[in-house]
């Protein structure tokens, strides 16, 4: 199962059986959710990640600036 945010690929969910019943159409939705959640909370820390390097280099110019 893809984990796709807004189109984007991240990532794919690997799903197996060790019983010999096959997945149900329920157990399908469930997976689908599940990585639809997933994908959302790896593209948010991505987010984060970017948002914070930002704020980062806003801070490192504006200690700049004040020192002059």
């Amino acid at each position: 199962m893809p984990l796709k945010c807004a189109g984007i690929n991240l990532g794919v969910i690997n799903m197996s059986n060790c019983s010999e019943r096959l997945f149900t159409i329920d157990d399908l939705k469930l997976l689908h959710s599940l990585s639809m959640y997933a994908a959302m909370a790896i593209q948010n820390a991505k987010n984060f990640s970017s948002l914070r390097d930002a704020m980062d280099k806003v801070l490192m110019h504006a200690t700049i600036l004040d020192v002059w």
